[in-house]
């Protein structure tokens, strides 16, 4: 094993387990994010001790968060729909097209990327073909609407899964129930549909960012281990 990669935790969270491997080295991705926000890589003196800081890493944080090699959430996520024969939608409201880039950045992506939706107003998510009622009953940033939008997206397109974000990324626009960070994610295959809250801290950047990892790994999810998704304590990490 050459490398691990950490999504969630940030480098305060694994300083004490990585302190009595004093040789490891630990980056940032290439992105210009904060470590938090994207990933932290973590390397060995050898393949050895970085498959053993993997076990303890995993032990520790759980296997949503920590994952073998040097990758990307969109890489994940890349590596199930190829190896399913699938393609993927992303129906986006306040990431804004922000999950679609994270994976036509990889080369080769339209082997399993067909596309996006962006529908940031309300009437883009009642064009798509979200029910009115349901936004002006529970607001566009509910889970509801959220489950709709992957539906829908996932029908418009044809692809075998969809992924869908609704959130307030800030600064402004939150309130006492639903506050700055608040963001519901929904995936959807033709035979399962998956939503999760998530509360993020951060600038908008930061928020955005963190939506849109959240996205790529709760779709990788849905297709490796979709019981994954039936658990909170494996994405405490995430959701910060």
């Amino acid at each position: 094993m050459e490398a691990v990669s950490l999504f969630g935790p940030c480098w305060d969270d694994i300083r004490s387990l990585l302190s009595s491997y004093p040789s490891s080295e630990c980056a940032e991705s290439d992105c210009s994010l904060v470590s938090s926000v994207d990933r932290l890589v973590v390397r060995g003196r050898d393949a050895g001790e970085t498959a053993r800081l993997y076990e303890r890493l995993q032990a520790r944080f759980g296997p949503v968060s920590v994952r073998p090699g040097a990758v990307s959430a969109a890489g994940l996520l890349f590596q199930s729909l190829a190896h399913k024969g699938l393609q993927c939608v992303s129906v986006e409201s306040c990431t804004g097209g922000l999950i679609a880039k994270r994976i036509s950045d990889l080369a080769g992506s339209s082997a399993v990327f067909w596309g996006g939706f962006i529908t940031y107003a309300n009437e883009a998510k009642i064009r798509l073909g979200v029910n009115p009622s349901a936004i002006e009953q529970y607001g566009a940033v509910s889970e509801p609407v959220v489950r709709q939008m992957a539906e829908k997206g996932r029908e418009a397109s044809g692809c075998g899964l969809a992924m869908a974000v609704s959130g307030v990324a800030g600064p402004g626009g939150g309130s006492s129930e639903k506050p700055v960070g608040t963001v519901w994610i929904a995936v959807s295959t033709p035979l399962t549909l998956k939503a999760k809250r998530f509360l993020f801290t951060g600038d908008r950047k930061t928020v955005r960012a963190k939506t849109a990892q959240a996205a790529l790994l709760m779709g990788e999810s849905l297709l490796h281990r979709p019981e994954w998704l039936d658990s909170e304590t494996l994405w405490q990490y995430i959701d910060a």
